[in-house]
């Protein structure tokens, strides 16, 4: 869900909204939004719908949504930025950097679109940029802990690790439970040689998001630096199941071929034949 600041044009507080949404949500079939609880001309029931579909984690009929709020208003900048956000989430970086920068182009001084398009950049691997954005987006909100997490992220990509762990704890200072940020500080502690810390911090992102796949797998990591193989493993199939329940095929097979190695290593062959069926049925290579 994006972050809004107070002046958004969201109307989340409003019954007749909360109801409509409820309804609208509950006649999203495939790729195909049914239309009786949704005002075909309201930009923002369009839009509210597309929000509340992300959260319940139906992003392909998210992006549809989003899509008809643009197909009404083009110049609609919180609906390009959602599209953004969406687009990301389904591996459609391009497209999603489009979006983002349509956003900014309409309202360049939110720093949620700046926030967005650093994390589409920092994907592509345009690290520089990213932190150009993520630094606009903090001289806009300086307290905008989504954006002090992605700088922290880029700050790690570019090795400047003391810089990222200033970020990802100033993120925490404002919200002691944003999960990306326990899971990127715990990775930058890590590499500065912090092991115990970052095995505390891996855990406190998973007792707050227990379907995280990256943390899971990271922690996986972790745990095998120090040699505990079993629990390593454990962490990985994790990850694996995460990652293949939200679709993201590429990073499950990434996941599962570890945890083959792994399986086979601690002597568990049962599982990494589970694994390599599981593999199988869900398509991947």
């Amino acid at each position: 869900m994006s972050r809004r600041s107070a002046t958004s044009n969201h109307h989340w507080g409003t019954l007749a909204v909360c109801v409509s949404l409820a309804a609208a949500t509950l006649v999203v079939f495939g790729q195909t939004i049914r239309h009786d609880f949704v005002n075909p001309n309201d930009t923002v029931a369009y839009q509210n719908l597309g929000a509340a579909l992300m959260q319940s984690g139906h992003v392909s009929q998210a992006i549809v949504a989003f899509e008809k709020a643009l197909e009404i208003d083009p110049n609609y900048a919180e609906a390009h930025d959602d599209l953004g956000n969406a687009l990301l989430e389904t591996g459609r970086v391009d497209e999603a950097i489009a979006h983002y920068t349509r956003a900014l182009a309409i309202d360049p001084d939110q720093a949620e679109f700046h926030n967005g398009l650093g994390n589409a950049l920092l994907r592509t691997g345009r690290v520089d940029e990213a932190i150009a954005h993520y630094n606009q987006a903090l001289a806009i909100d300086r307290n905008h802990e989504e954006a002090h997490n992605g700088l922290g992220n880029a700050l790690l990509y570019a090795g400047r690790v003391d810089e990222a762990i200033a970020h990802y704890q100033r993120a925490l200072e404002i919200d002691p439970d944003h999960a990306a940020s326990h899971n990127g500080l715990a990775t930058a502690l890590l590499r500065t040689g912090h092991a115990d810390e970052a095995l505390a911090h891996y855990n406190r992102a998973l007792e707050i998001k227990p379907d995280f796949a990256e943390a899971h797998q990271n922690l996986g990591n972790a745990l095998l630096e120090t040699g505990r193989l079993a629990e390593g493993a454990a962490q990985y199939k994790m990850a694996f199941e995460d990652y293949a329940q939200t679709g993201r095929i590429d990073e499950a097979t990434r996941a599962a071929q570890t945890l083959i190695r792994l399986a086979k290593a601690t002597g568990q062959e049962a599982l990494a034949s589970q694994v390599q069926d599981e593999l199988k049925r869900i398509g991947a290579r």
